[in-house]
């Protein structure tokens, strides 16, 4: 195999890492002559990148800046074909020395979703006759009382909930599946699917084994994040103001 070696400025590859190797492949899609191989990757197992369709920086922009996180949904389930296409999109987000870890449980219908907002209010429940202190922070009483009363404080009725999960002895999940999840909810949008942050569901996961086996969760593996998703039931028209831009140049 050829030996290619660094440019004073280290933009060249080198083979000379050996096992240090995170198999991102970069210096195979970088190569335009097509030159480069790698001994698990070669140059037809690339997609190439379609040069005749650029995004405007102002559509980015826009895409960020109106995303909504929606609580009403319609009573319609999604196409498990447009679910696989978000989730194959949302597999290219970056992880930590390209380690990958991120795997996924989709849960879909309303009894899926019913029985976990029912299991999450339990172990809820449960924190509020401890007077844990976390449930007299974020006021877990009110979620009961909202339950008895045929509401979903939890899950919002969704007709989906995705979670993604990673080995629960790897430091880099929580970022891995934070990332992962943030691409998944940006294709979505772009599809037309609303989605919200189940923060209350993430919280109950990580304190909760039965919660987790509700979910769905492989044992051996933790959910690092989660959200709801389905057709959002409102359109939103205009963008809400957010705090000023707070940075500090240093």
């Amino acid at each position: 195999m050829l030996e290619l070696e660094a440019t004073p400025t280290g933009v060249l590859p080198t083979s000379s890492q050996g096992d240090r190797c995170v198999r991102c492949g970069h210096c195979v899609s970088v190569c335009r002559a097509g030159a480069l191989a790698l001994t698990f990757l070669s140059r037809r197992d690339l997609r190439p990148i379609a040069s005749g369709h650029p995004i405007a920086a102002e559509e980015v922009e826009q895409l960020l800046q109106a995303r909504r996180s929606i609580r009403v949904y319609r009573d319609k389930l999604v196409p498990r074909a447009l679910i696989e296409r978000v989730l194959d999109t949302a597999r290219f987000a970056p992880s930590g020395v390209n380690r990958q870890p991120v795997a996924w449980t989709v849960l879909s219908g309303s009894d899926a979703v019913h029985k976990l907002s029912a299991g999450v209010l339990e172990w809820a429940a449960s924190l509020v006759a401890q007077k844990h202190p976390l449930a007299e922070r974020f006021a877990f009483a009110r979620f009961l009382t909202a339950w008895e009363k045929g509401e979903d404080p939890i899950l919002r009725h969704a007709p989906h909930v995705v979670l993604a999960h990673t080995p629960a002895a790897d430091p880099t999940g929580p970022g891995a599946a934070t990332i992962a999840v943030t691409y998944f909810q940006l294709a979505a949008a772009a599809l037309g699917l609303g989605t919200c942050w189940a923060g209350y569901l993430q919280i109950a996961l990580s304190m909760s084994p039965a919660v987790a086996k509700l979910a769905g969760i492989p044992e051996g593996r933790q959910a690092h994040a989660a959200t709801m998703f389905g057709y959002a039931k409102h359109e939103y028209v205009a963008i809400p103001p957010r705090k000023p831009l707070d940075v500090t140049w240093a």
